[in-house]
């Protein structure tokens, strides 16, 4: 099997997660650099896109419905360490159910 270089990045994953957030946020079309290089990350650590949007459903909306249309969107950086924390939470209550799941 061969090993992944680590600048390598899943680019439709990373897409994906990108209109997700672009949409919630409501701010227009784009996101800055820095919130790009943390998406690129949490693909890394979460190669399952529809895990990483539930989590990310689960933290982003608050940030933004609390953030003034006036003032400029909050960074990513912001919930980083939140989302990390979440997407291994979430991994491990994967994995933890993905017997039961082959035994049923």
């Amino acid at each position: 099997m061969r090993q992944k270089n680590p600048t390598e990045f899943d680019e439709e994953a990373v897409r994906q997660v990108t209109e997700y957030i672009i949409a919630i946020r409501n701010r227009g079309p784009a996101l800055p650099y820095k919130d790009h290089e943390l998406i690129i990350q949490w693909t890394r650590i979460c190669p399952h896109t529809q895990h990483l949007l539930l989590v990310l459903d689960d933290i982003l909306p608050e940030l933004y419905l609390n953030t003034s249309p006036s003032k400029k969107p909050p960074s990513l950086k912001m919930v980083q360490k939140k989302v990390e924390k979440n997407i291994r939470i979430f991994q491990t209550a994967t994995q933890r159910s993905s017997p039961l799941e082959e035994r049923g």
